[in-house]
């Protein structure tokens, strides 16, 4: 029998909250998530593998926030030496341990070029951006030549956009 793998979100989570005292650490972005700053959202996403000895070796995203662009950078690269110590230390929690750290990609800046008092939403995946306000629900909408262009970038035939028109027209 296969083990049970370890709860990758609290792992990470656990470990940047005890080096990251004055930031607040989360897995998922709260929706009133400017009265939360600075921020520090941490997931796994899509990517990494298991082996049957129960290793897992988790594709992380990290997203931070802050008042300004400054510290949310240093915020950015605080926590990309704390989880590199951790793994180094072998921080463990309550079903597993950390012990490879390998960056994907380093900090980099979100950019927004609007500014709106209600803030923005942004969301990297991979390649792939897309920003909506943060009063509008979840989701979005890709046109036939940017679904053609991730296809082509992936080498995927299944992609494919659904027109949503609830809010007056498509998304």
């Amino acid at each position: 029998m296969r083990p049970v793998l370890p709860d990758v979100d609290a792992l990470v989570t656990d470990a940047l909250r005890q080096v990251l005292s004055g930031a607040t650490v989360r897995v998922g972005w709260p929706a009133d998530w400017a009265d939360w700053l600075p921020l520090v959202v941490a997931r796994r996403v899509p990517g990494g593998t298991a082996t049957p000895q129960g290793i897992d070796v988790a594709l992380i995203d990290v997203q931070c926030a802050a008042v300004d662009r400054r510290d949310a950078s240093r915020l950015a690269r605080t926590v990309r030496v704390a989880l590199a110590e951790a793994c180094r230390a072998q921080f463990r929690g309550a079903d597993g341990y950390l012990s490879r750290f390998e960056d994907v990609s380093g900090p980099a800046e979100i950019r927004v070029r609007v500014r709106n008092p209600e803030g923005y939403r942004s969301e990297v995946v991979g390649g792939y951006q897309y920003q909506l306000p943060a009063s509008l629900p979840t989701g979005g909408g890709l046109t036939d030549g940017e679904a053609r262009m991730i296809r082509a970038a992936v080498g995927a035939s299944g992609l494919f956009a659904v027109p949503v028109e609830s809010l007056g027209g498509a998304l």
